[in-house]
């Protein structure tokens, strides 16, 4: 079993980032085989591959010109720490950026993620991520519902 590498952790908080914004719902849920998807302070909760990209397909918006949230996450102050050769803790903070035909670009969002990663067959993954939202703009053309039920 390889060690904790935090360049790998580093390129699956990266390559999670990059699939929400492509609109990969189907392979950014695929990055919780086994793992858990919340969003503190909601009831949303959702567990393995499937449940987390059905999450992401009933809460955010794909325009239709290119298939895309129109989006790009940004992932900062990452601080990873090691829990045996196959596991580790995790934080960061996000800023979520969006521009639409109608909407200029602008932070629609900010917070934090606390992640557990658990490394298997093909690589590492989320055990745990808890999506922490302190700070929320203009999310009406990026959320299909509110995300408090």
């Amino acid at each position: 079993m390889p060690a904790v590498s935090d360049p790998e952790i580093a390129r699956l908080c990266a390559r999670y980032s990059e699939l929400i914004d492509a609109g990969d719902f189907a392979r950014a849920g695929a990055l919780f085989h086994q793992g858990t998807l919340t969003i503190a302070d909601t009831p949303i909760t959702a567990t393995g591959s499937t449940a987390v990209q059905q999450v992401f397909e009933r809460f955010i918006r794909i325009y239709s010109d290119d298939g895309t949230p129109h989006t790009k996450h940004v992932t900062t102050n990452l601080v990873v720490d090691a829990d045996g050769a196959s596991a580790a803790a995790g934080r960061s903070y996000f800023t979520v950026f969006q521009r639409t035909d109608d909407l200029p670009l602008q932070a629609i969002m900010v917070g934090g993620y606390e992640d557990r990663y658990q490394i298997g067959e093909s690589g590492w993954g989320f055990a745990h991520r808890r999506i922490r939202i302190d700070h929320v703009g203009d999310v009406s053309r990026h959320l299909l519902r509110s995300l408090h039920g």
